[in-house]
């Protein structure tokens, strides 16, 4: 049975799907980001529609409530995407400090 807040989420997969191609069809977003993105949305999408049959195998195998593992398995997500967003921060930054040390360099040398 699907319920009004089931057929919110599944609408909203299927928009953030569509935005998602299109950044990457705008060359806002690479191919590594593409199949991330893509590969959330479309578990948010299976999950919604497989809801009843997770939660019985959730009440089985591990004894907790669907949201429970739904929840469980969100913050694993935000916390593995909050960690890939931290190293191309630092890698970002490493960069920016190569660029602006080259940049130094070369306008120290044409002063002289």
């Amino acid at each position: 049975m699907i319920r009004i807040s089931h057929f919110i989420a599944i609408i909203y997969s299927i928009i953030m799907l569509i935005l998602t191609y299109r950044l990457y069809r705008k060359n806002k977003l690479n191919f590594l980001g593409l199949g991330i993105w893509t590969s959330i949305w479309l578990a948010l999408f299976a999950g919604i529609l497989l809801f009843d049959r997770i939660e019985t195998v959730a009440n089985i195998l591990l004894g907790m409530r669907v949201m429970d593992v739904f929840v469980f398995g969100a913050i694993l997500i935000i916390f593995i995407l909050l960690f890939l967003l931290n190293f191309n921060i630092v890698e970002n930054k490493r960069k920016v400090q190569e660029i602006i040390e080259e940049t130094a360099l070369r306008e120290g040398t044409k002063k002289k």
